[in-house]
């Protein structure tokens, strides 16, 4: 595609979409949530830390069983609205307290997590609580933060990126995979992506930063549109690179060098 027909400028939210597909996220075709990690309609999902919902709603649309938690209770009623619009065969709720869910044993066929663990003093524990819910067999997709991506952002964040209610746990490659091992499941597969928004990232703390804003509260549910200008001309940009002959592979070495997060699927023996 010549590059006089791109769109000019791309919103940041779809350029990260578009990135996402092209490294294995969203695949309809073949109903995986991600590469490695396919869904049915026979299947029964926990979205857990699920936010927004976009694991959630993918797995709803092809007709699984949903169970989705979050600690906000808001965030929880939004999502069950848009998930009773969606073929799930089910859908249940779970306000998020403390490590325990209220799932029985050996309750479900797939187990997500994402971008969660980070975030609470706890991981081992909510890990081996997912692990009791999920059936002998079923397959997890766990991601936190990658510690070259938070090393990076520690430069140029303000201090509140990396305490509660943000990042208080940071996850290299062997403290992860140790987490996730030590709960009892065995990794399939481990995987590094997101420079795209790990470079959104540190412009818009820059940017923040010179115009005298503070983060209070959850990073996620502060840097909404309109976004700054300087973050805006990082989505352009890479949206032509992902448009240009060789952009795709440079995404992929940029994703394994410089990763935002790094995630693994792994399965309950």
């Amino acid at each position: 595609m010549a590059s006089s027909s791109l769109p000019d400028p791309i919103d940041s939210r779809m350029c990260g979409l578009m990135d996402a597909v092209m490294g294995g996220w969203y695949q309809q075709d073949s109903n995986e949530l991600f590469e490695g990690f396919p869904i049915s309609a026979q299947d029964s999902v926990l979205d857990f830390g699920c936010g927004a919902g976009g694991a959630a709603i993918f797995c709803g649309k092809i007709g699984a069983d949903i169970y989705f938690a979050d600690s906000i209770g808001e965030r929880l009623d939004s999502l069950e609205q848009r998930l009773h619009e969606t073929a799930a065969r089910g859908v249940h709720k779970r306000l998020i307290t403390d490590a325990a869910l209220d799932i029985p044993d050996n309750t479900v066929s797939r187990v997500i997590a994402m971008e969660v663990l980070e975030h609470t003093p706890n991981p081992h524990e909510i890990v081996a609580e997912l692990v009791r819910v999920a059936k002998p067999g079923a397959l997890f997709l766990l991601t936190v933060p990658d510690s070259r991506g938070e090393e990076l952002q520690r430069q140029v964040a303000p201090a509140s990126y990396f305490s509660a209610p943000n990042h208080i746990q940071v996850f290299d490659q062997e403290s992860f995979t140790q987490l996730v091992e030590g709960a009892g499941l065995t990794i399939e597969r481990y995987f590094n992506q997101g420079f795209y928004w790990l470079i959104w990232l540190c412009f818009n703390w820059v940017s923040r930063r010179e115009q005298g804003l503070e983060l209070e509260g959850i990073a996620q549910d502060i840097i909404t549109p309109p976004y700054n200008e300087l973050s805006q001309l990082w989505s352009t940009t890479w949206h032509r690179l992902l448009k240009t002959q060789g952009g795709p592979e440079l995404k992929h070495i940029l994703d394994k060098l410089m990763p935002l997060t790094q995630g693994v699927i792994a399965r309950k023996a």
